[in-house]
């Protein structure tokens, strides 16, 4: 990477940075207002406790927002993120968590989906604290400070729950994948359970409602409890927890597959635990988004590519606002698991545009979705092989095979351009 690229990126993951300071700034009221993609992603978790408490401040941030330099085969960089403590405006006290993060892909590189995780984990009294994080990207002199975040340590209150996914890694037997983003909940095809802490083993259950869109999704009793330790630890990038007894064990109200019937955007939830009660709101969040669904408009466009030009101009008449939730349930139809909100056939979509967008473009045109190449993909999706050889008048020749269509597909480039065209 030169050093002009190199200012582009700097320059790049700054603006990202001020952006998301501003964008953290401003209150929002509309599921539209709250961003599905942040530079950095922190959240905040305490673990009750009869005397100091247990805090842990969890990250995570996109590939896409470290700054990378080639090395040999490797791509490699880093960051110091600082998490200083203040109460009254007084320094209490300062963590830092460092990493170093390395690829030997470039596409991994510029990718918002693959991220860097760390968490710092320390003993706290209770009070009302201001966590001001800043970070410094290895390859970089900058350090960008993030909006500052509030926190309430109070043995009365009853906290906010983790989303976990029960998971299996070679760490250990057993592990639970945290799975929060920005204190949110995914918005994903894979379920996810809530844990909720309890500050009493003695607690039998809870009252839980869970509300959207003034709609009950959840209204029960739960008694599903486990116990896990309060130290966590990371595991093939990922932070997890453990159920191991001969550790400290905290006692959890287990509530399974919570995100399942959880559309995007703001849920209530209201908890009765003992004397105690609290209701909240926290956003679901679709995280790994197609970029072609940022634009409502040019996303029901796309309809045409599969021949369905009447249902673009059905779903077009449809207010601004109401556009995206339209687009939404019409892709319902084709939802072959009708028993989750998320829908993987309309993701696959929207995901196969963003591919051929960025992959299937002539040389110097923005051609990729009406070329025979980004058509087939389209409908058909990624072959199971690639194949290219020579023609006798050394044209480019490319073979896509579909093994369960028992079907081979051939495109010619006989310009030079990366334009291909289908020949059978």
């Amino acid at each position: 990477m030169n050093k002009k690229n190199i200012y582009i990126r700097v320059a790049l993951i700054l603006l990202i940075l001020f952006l998301f300071n501003m964008l953290n700034a401003q209150k929002r009221k509309e599921r539209n207002e709250i961003p599905h993609k942040l530079p950095l992603y922190i959240e905040t978790h305490i673990f009750p406790s009869d005397s100091l408490f247990t805090c842990l401040i969890s990250y995570k941030i996109p590939f896409s927002n470290i700054l990378f330099i080639k090395e040999n085969t490797q791509y490699t960089s880093g960051y110091t993120i600082s998490f200083e403590l203040y109460i009254n405006e007084n320094l209490y006290k300062r963590i830092y968590s460092s990493s170093e993060v390395s690829t030997d892909n470039y596409s991994e590189t510029l990718s918002e989906n693959i991220y860097s995780e760390g968490f710092v984990a320390f003993e706290i009294t209770e009070g009302n604290f201001q966590i001001r994080p800043s970070i410094i990207i290895n390859n970089t002199d900058i350090e960008a400070r993030i909006k500052p975040i509030e926190l309430i340590v109070d043995s009365t209150q009853i906290y906010k729950p983790f989303f976990v996914n029960r998971t299996k890694l070679i760490c250990d037997s057993i592990n639970y994948q945290l799975v929060n983003f920005q204190n949110s909940i995914p918005f994903s095809e894979g379920g996810c359970d809530m844990l909720i802490p309890s500050f009493s083993e003695f607690q039998k259950s809870i009252n839980l409602e869970i509300l959207q869109n003034d709609k009950s999704i959840m209204n029960s009793k739960i008694y599903d409890t486990i116990f896990l330790n309060e130290t966590v630890s990371s595991c093939n990038n990922q932070i997890v927890f453990t159920s191991d007894s001969t550790l400290p064990l905290i006692k959890f109200f287990k509530v399974n597959n919570v995100n399942q019937k959880l559309a995007e955007g703001e849920f209530e939830v209201s908890l009765e635990l003992g004397k105690e009660n609290i209701n909240y709101k926290l956003p679901v969040l679709w995280f790994n988004k197609p970029n072609s669904l940022n634009n409502i408009e040019e996303a029901i466009d796309y309809l045409t590519i599969i021949g369905l030009s009447k249902s673009a101009d059905s779903l077009s008449n449809f207010s601004e606002d109401a556009e995206y939730k339209a687009l939404f349930n019409f892709w319902r139809r084709y939802d072959d698991d009708t028993s989750t909100v998320f829908n993987s056939v309309f993701a696959e979509y929207y995901s196969r545009i963003d591919y051929v967008k960025e992959e299937f473009n002539s040389v110097g045109k923005n051609d990729a979705l009406e070329t025979d190449r980004g058509r087939t993909y389209i409908n058909l999706g990624r072959p199971d092989n690639i194949a290219r050889k020579f023609n006798d008048v050394y044209d480019v020749i490319e073979v896509w095979e579909y093994k369960s269509l028992n079907e081979k597909i051939y495109f010619s480039d006989k310009t030079g351009t990366g334009k291909f065209e289908r020949i059978k």
